[in-house]
């Protein structure tokens, strides 16, 4: 039966080496192009998709039953695919409302490139998005919501100059209490940076 992952501070370097080995996996080129190619299906359904997701997660798990491993080794690692595949998927979750991806839609594949991976096999988020906000191909609107996000105080500033102004114009014209699904720390960003920080009593809750 394939296990959740895992995510303890303390892990036998065999067991890091394993989820890195997945991790690289999920990385060659024929996986990566084909999950790239799910985008290209037309409006699939969720059912479809996930059918589609099946064949791409067995894919893997076929080049692990290739690996020259004792079959012990090669069956830890199966259980590892899904549980690396629901970690790509919990991270886009989360940024979905930065990225404006629809739940049931997958990452392009700039972005899932971008991903960084810690030791034990999870998304380290912060240093993925350092990595996505200097991604030129990524909309600058999308790059400093990301900074704002993670408060990467290098950055802002210089992603704030390269808006352009009718995205800054929201900031004046946006009625207050702002709306659950937004990002705050995007607002506070720019009252700091336009050197308002007397409209953070309403920004804040």
């Amino acid at each position: 039966m394939e296990k959740q992952l895992n995510l303890v501070s303390k892990l036998s370097l065999n067991e890091m080496a394993l989820r890195r080995v997945i991790v690289n996996l999920w990385y060659e080129s024929d996986i990566s192009a084909a999950v790239g190619g799910l985008r290209k299906v037309e409006s699939p359904s969720g059912c479809a998709r996930s059918v589609l997701w099946e064949i791409v997660i067995n894919e893997v798990k076929e080049k692990v039953s290739k690996l020259m491993l004792p079959v012990s080794l090669k069956k830890r690692l199966m259980d590892l695919v899904r549980p690396i595949r629901s970690e790509i998927r919990i991270w886009a979750v989360y940024h979905k409302h930065i990225l404006n991806y629809l739940p049931d839609e997958d990452l392009d594949m700039h972005i899932f490139e971008q991903l960084c991976w810690t030791c034990t096999g999870a998304i380290d988020y912060r240093k993925t998005a350092e990595l996505l906000v200097r991604l030129e191909t990524l909309d600058i609107e999308k790059r400093y919501r990301l900074a704002c996000l993670y408060c990467l105080e290098d950055y802002i500033p210089v992603l704030w100059v390269e808006l352009p102004e009718k995205y800054k114009s929201r900031f004046n014209e946006e009625v207050y209490p702002l709306p659950e699904n937004v990002v705050h720390l995007e607002y506070y960003w720019a009252s700091v940076l336009k050197g308002e920080e007397f409209k953070l009593n309403d920004i804040l809750p």
